[in-house]
């Protein structure tokens, strides 16, 4: 009898070049994911191709969907309204760094999902810095909200941050044009990084200098890919046989640059049931738990998964985290159902994002306040709906959450007020812990879990 399966793949056009971006089983959930696609304002075209194997055999029988977009009717490319406070960056390595990235793939996730490209490749390749420059004043917007982000740490006036920033992004392109010319400029196999990362490391230079050299190769080698997709999959396929820790690092940056983008985390994905599945997915491979598989997992999955579970991957494991808190501080509902069906669904994300070893949550204070959004909006009783969150100085931040009426009853209470008081004792410096050491008959006097009073001994101990 002869073997028979179906397949739809759907491509996507971009500069006259047709990419494939996914494949599907079912050709209602192809045309759909082929029009969420178009919709984006990022390729030219799209188009649904029903594949059948017939015999180890691939027979293309017909384009069932295509579709191309409006160029008249295009929306601007948009500068998001990112919060990132943490991304300033003193020097070319924090320019070129984890948090600088994490920013530009936050305020020009537009700009970036259109080009299908990651920050790497924006901050080593002159061509895309140059599509940027094409799109107007975008790049001089960018400038300025990060500059005010440094003006607001106190730090330096707005002008002396723009022209700081300003002066970092020339010294980077200038390097980035000068590696373009060296038509010598190595780049990577497509199946593995060691041997490219060990020639750029034999050419010598400064540190910053092998970091360009590296990352201006591997930007060069992602051209081929035509989509973010395919970047996550060539990347996934450097991770299958990284083994050096400067080729895990490389793949960590790289991954997270693509998992950024919300098209490669609705594919990593898969289509879960609902909101809070997703979350939970993101939470397991964050800490480094096995994760249940999405019902119709994308094809590099398997790599992710493995990647995931052998390495460090620091930098992804960030990017999940953050997330997995801005969409618990947004509107989209976790589940379907009722509001106790929602908080059902967020007390079980709770629970997931428990650090047991301190009694807190991870993610610090901004999950605390995320979780927080989202309860007060169910109206219901219990949780942490009215826990006051504290402002101003660590210290000041410290008092006022052991200022607060009464003990602290239920877990989850307990564990938001756990990471607000670590959270503000580890901002003060420890040789002036000093000042808070009269407050430890009122920490113990509030009724925390004992991994949290271990630590907060252990912490308000380190000044002596």
């Amino acid at each position: 009898m002869v073997e028979r399966s179906e397949r739809f793949e759907i491509a996507s056009r971009r500069d006259g070049r047709w990419a494939i971006e996914a494949v599907r089983i079912r050709m209602d959930e192809s045309v759909a994911l082929a029009r969420e696609l178009l919709a984006r304002g990022a390729y030219e075209a799209v188009r649904v191709v029903r594949a059948r194997d017939i015999a180890d055999r691939t027979v293309f029988e017909s384009v069932v969907f295509e579709a191309e977009r409006d160029g008249d009717g295009e929306p601007p490319i948009r500068l998001a309204a990112a919060d990132e406070q943490d991304c300033w960056c003193a020097d070319l390595a924090d320019f070129y760094g984890a948090r600088s990235r994490r920013a530009m793939g936050l305020i020009l996730r537009d700009f970036l999902d259109r080009t299908a490209i990651t920050p790497t490749e924006l901050l080593h390749h002159p061509r895309h810095a140059r599509r940027l420059d094409d799109t107007g004043m975008l790049l001089s917007a960018a400038v300025q909200r990060v500059a005010q982000l440094g003006a607001q740490s106190g730090t330096r006036s707005l002008a002396d941050s723009r022209r700081f920033l300003e002066a970092m992004i020339d010294e980077a392109r200038r390097r980035a044009e000068a590696s373009r010319a060296d038509r010598a400029h190595p780049q990577p196999d497509p199946q593995t990084l060691e041997p490219f990362l060990e020639m750029i490391a034999a050419r010598g230079g400064t540190p910053i200098d092998r970091h360009h050299a590296a990352c201006h190769g591997i930007a060069r080698s992602l051209e081929m890919a035509g989509s973010l997709l395919a970047r996550t999959e060539t990347v996934l396929t450097w991770g299958q046989t990284a083994r050096t820790a400067p080729a895990i690092q490389a793949v960590d940056a790289l991954l997270a640059d693509c998992i950024a983008s919300p098209t490669v985390l609705r594919e990593m994905f898969g289509q879960p049931g609902d909101l809070s599945a997703a979350l939970a997915m993101a939470i397991a491979f964050a800490r480094k738990r096995p994760a249940d598989p999405p019902r119709r997992p994308a094809s590099w999955y398997p790599a992710l998964a493995a990647f995931m579970q052998v390495h460090p991957a620091a930098e992804t494991r960030a990017i999940l985290l953050d997330r997995v808190r801005r969409m618990l501080a947004g509107d989209r509902a976790l589940t379907h159902g009722d509001a106790s069906s929602e908080a059902n669904a967020l007390i079980d994300l709770s629970t997931r994002l428990a650090d047991t070893r301190t009694g807190a949550f991870i993610g610090g204070t901004p999950m605390v306040e995320a979780m927080q959004r989202r309860w007060k909006r169910l109206d219901k009783p219990g949780g942490f709906g009215n826990l006051m969150i504290p402002q101003g100085k660590p210290e000041d931040r410290f008092r006022q959450i052991l200022g607060q009426d009464g003990q602290i009853f239920g877990e989850m209470r307990q564990r938001a007020v756990a990471t607000l008081l670590l959270d503000a004792l580890r901002d003060i410096p420890v040789d002036a812990r000093g000042k808070i050491n009269d407050l430890g008959p009122r920490v113990d006097a509030i009724g925390l879990l004992e991994p949290t009073m271990r630590s907060l001994r252990r912490e308000m101990r380190s000044n002596e």
